[in-house]
């Protein structure tokens, strides 16, 4: 796994992105221990025309930028749509300020993508 440092500017949230609104105090507290411990954990990103998506780390990237920092630590892996959307629900699923409507329209999402067989193979996931 190389990790890469990229422009924030070249960024784009993921499209799939369940979580619509993002708790301000929350992001102020992520962004102040970014500030004080620097980026801890690079965030995962596909290539997309001439800039880039983010699969995983949309708070990191959202803090950085209200850093005003220039670069971000990120690991540039080559994902499908489907990879996407599973990628963006997981690493919000288990997260308590996402609200059941974007809970719901993430799983929503996920079952009309056509990955999954059943219900159960969803529930797996």
């Amino acid at each position: 796994m190389e990790v890469e440092s990229i422009s924030v500017n070249k960024l784009v949230p993921n499209p799939f992105q369940p979580r619509k609104e993002f708790n301000q105090e929350k992001m102020d507290d992520l962004a102040l221990s970014i500030e004080k411990n620097g980026q801890l954990v690079p965030i995962i990103i596909r290539i997309k025309g001439n800039q880039y998506e983010i699969a995983e780390g949309e708070r990191r990237w959202r803090c950085l930028k209200q850093l005003k920092s220039k670069e971000i630590q990120a690991v540039v892996k080559d994902l499908s749509d489907n990879q996407m959307r599973e990628i963006a629900y997981i690493s919000n699923a288990q997260r308590e300020d996402l609200l059941p409507w974007e809970r719901e329209n993430a799983i929503y999402d996920l079952w009309k993508s056509g990955m999954y067989e059943s219900y159960g193979d969803l529930d797996k996931k």
